[in-house]
Formats: C-alpha cells, structure tokens, sequence
C-alpha cells in the first residue's frame, strides 16, 4: 500500500513539470517505425519498470487510456493503476510479441505475466500466490511525438479467473503466450472491411469459405483452437440463435501479412435479454488472399455477466 501512495505521490508531483517542461520525443505522428519505438518505450518504463517520470513524459496532456475493467483513465490514473498491478505482483512483466504501425496508430500484441503474491488495493482481492497471463491487444495512437489514447482488450473473465475474482470449478490454466510474427506481405484494408461485413455484421456462413483458409487455426478465448468446420459451425449457430455481431467503429492497422482490428464498442445482439457493447479484437494472418490464423480477444467478463443478468 505504501509503495502505491508513493508511486501517485511523485506522480502528481512530477505530472505537471514532465508534461509541460520536457523534450519532445523524436517520433512523429506519420513515421510508423519510430512511433512502435515510441510504443515499446512507454509500455517498458511503465509496466517492466515502473518509471513514472519516464512515462508521463511520452503522454500528452490530454491522454486518455480505454480500459476493459478500469473504463477511462487520464495520465495520472493510469500510471496509478499500473502501480498498484506492479504493488501486488513485484514480477509483473509485459512482453511484446509483435507490433504493426501504421500512419498515426500502433497495434501492440502483448503477453502479460506476474505472480499475485500481494493484497491488490486496486481490486480489493487477497492474494493468491498462484502465477497467472494474460495475452491482448492494446492500439496507441501518436500525435505530434506523444501517446494521446490507448485502447486495451483482452481476456477478461481468464484474468478474473486467475486473480480469484469470479467463481469457477477446479484452477483455469494459464494460458500459453500468443506465437506471433510479423511476415512478408501486404494487405489492403479494404479487404479487411469485406471480411468483417461479411462474416461479422452480416453473419453469413459462406462468407468464412471466402475470407478463411481450409487451414486456419482461430484461437478463440472461450472454446480453444477452431479449425475450419468449427469456424463455420459457430457463424451458423449465431444465426440460427438470432445472435449478432456488429463491428462498426473498428480502428485498422495492417502490415506485413498481419492485420488488427480493434472495436471500443463492438454491438452485440441476441446473446442476452438486452444488447450491448463490449471491447473487441482480433488478430488475422493473411497468406494467398485469405486468413490462415487468427487471435480473437474480447471483455469476456462483461460478455458472461450481462448474459447472467
């Protein structure tokens, strides 16, 4: 707890003099390679070493962090919140699998681990002592050399799991990191929108033989790994149960052969008594015009407790 008054105390002291006083980065808002250094510079200090000042000084005055279970966070509650995660696992560690920039935005795979040894004061949770990770997706978006928004989405219900925030039977593994790297190729976002019109917002089944490879792998938070027949099964399931699936303020970012697409609030219709909008995110792998593999991440706390209400 002291280490975590600490922390805030030099943030709010030092918040001010870094945002106003200090250097600009170098890193522009159109050169994509140096806003991913940028990137992995601020997500270093703050997460693997807790360096306040160092963080502050590549956000903007008016930062903003979307996140699925702290909701929006100026410059001073985020670096709190990484504080008191960094308080209640002294071996919290953010690994980078693989970044893609495009013009202003930066698309981020992470895996993130520690060991809950530690009352959280952030979640008012006892210690487990049991290790636990996390693999997301976080965008950043860069103006002018510094960090102005970040959205965040990833595994929720398995973070509640792990930290012993939400019932379940028996331990939940720890998920494996992500095996992701960025290859040679290039795809055009409009494609990426034709794939998500077609096997998202109009949940047509023949869309997946379209967009998907009969060999793809779809890593899915819910029921594991999907090969093509499972792929194709549950878009139908989907729309025999009257589900839907609308993706309709997504960011894009595309490179190489990989593409990321991350909705704040992806419409979800049929799944419960009332609609509603959760974090939503994939990861495609792209060969000979169709996906091969794909990473699919959303709020699944808030998907399983809207179902229950």
């Amino acid at each position: 707890m002291r280490s975590l008054l600490v922390l805030i105390l030099v943030a709010v002291l030092v918040l001010p003099v870094c945002l106003t006083a200090s250097a600009q980065p170098t890193a522009q808002s159109g050169d994509p390679q140096a806003n991913k250094a940028l990137a992995w510079e601020m997500m270093d200090a703050l997460y693997n070493n807790g360096n306040v000042i160092a963080t502050v000084d590549l956000l903007a005055v008016d930062f903003v962090a979307h996140h699925p279970v702290m909701g929006e966070l100026d410059a001073l509650g985020y670096v709190g919140m990484v504080g008191a995660l960094r308080a209640a696992n002294p071996d919290l560690a953010l690994a980078v699998l693989e970044m893609l920039a495009q013009d202003d935005l930066v698309a981020v795979v992470y895996t993130f681990s520690g060991t809950f040894t530690e009352n959280s004061t952030l979640l008012d949770l006892d210690a487990t002592g049991r290790p636990w990770r996390l693999n997301g997706i976080a965008l950043l978006r860069v103006v002018d050399g510094r960090i102005v928004e970040e959205w965040n989405v990833f595994d929720t219900l398995s973070m509640a799991q792990q930290w012993g925030m939400f019932p379940m039977e028996g331990e939940r593994p720890v998920p494996d990191a992500w095996e992701v790297t960025l290859g040679e190729g290039e795809i055009d976002p409009a494609w990426v929108d034709d794939l998500l019109a077609g096997v998202y917002n109009a949940m047509d089944p023949a869309a997946v033989g379209v967009y998907y490879s009969a060999d793809i792998v779809l890593h899915h938070p819910f029921v594991g790994d999907l090969d093509f027949a499972g792929l194709e099964a549950s878009v139908q399931m989907h729309v025999d149960n009257g589900e839907s699936i609308v993706l309709a303020d997504y960011l894009l970012v595309t490179e190489g052969d990989l593409a990321v697409m991350v909705d704040p609030a992806a419409q979800f219709g049929g799944f419960a008594p009332v609609d509603f909008e959760i974090p939503f995110a994939s990861l495609y792998r792209v060969a000979d015009g169709q996906v091969i593999e794909e990473w699919m991440t959303f709020d699944s706390l808030a998907f399983v407790t809207v179902g229950m209400e």
